[in-house]
């Protein structure tokens, strides 16, 4: 909900990441949080 406040972007629109660190020091989207994980932070 803060997100959506600050960014203006609905909850039902928003989904949260794990990143990946590549061995060129880049990251990537690895994949998306479960909704279990989402809870948990």
């Amino acid at each position: 909900e803060e997100v959506a406040r600050e960014f203006g972007i609905p909850v039902q629109y928003q989904r949260f990441w794990l990143w990946a660190k590549r061995q060129n020091h880049t990251y990537r989207p690895n994949r998306p949080l479960t909704q279990q994980e989402e809870l948990q932070s």
